[in-house]
């Protein structure tokens, strides 16, 4: 999954800013809200009879203290993140879209309230 491209297309819909607010597999205890981009465990299926073209997902984590804050972030996020027949750098998006509703998880130790949702995403790598 090009994570790298679909981070740019968070920032580009204002939603944060790469390396400070909007990350990739990893986050840094310090941002107090923000967006995770987390590659599926065991990475993107590749069908053999069907060179380039990939069908796989990927987790979108949000990160806040506030509860309202965080849900309003996430379902802007996923908003920006549906998309069809979309050229984002390394891949022509063919569909892209949330396979559920977004969920909360108990509030962290760190105080912390996230949200999550899968994307399933449709693309031809270029």
């Amino acid at each position: 999954m090009k994570l790298e491209s679909i981070a740019s297309l968070l920032q580009t819909a204002s939603l944060g800013v790469m390396g400070e607010s909007i990350f990739i597999n990893a986050m840094p205890a310090a941002p107090v809200k923000g967006i995770l981009l987390i590659d599926p465990f065991g990475g993107t299926p590749i069908d053999h009879e069907l060179p380039g073209y990939r069908r796989g997902s990927f987790v979108m984590v949000v990160r806040s203290r506030d509860y309202q804050e965080a849900e309003t972030l996430i379902n802007a996020a996923i908003v920006a993140l549906t998309i069809q027949d979309q050229t984002l750098p390394g891949m022509t998006v063919k569909t892209m879209r949330a396979r559920h509703d977004p969920f909360p998880f108990p509030v962290s130790p760190g105080n912390y309230v996230e949200f999550t949702v899968n994307i399933d995403c449709r693309y031809v790598i270029v």
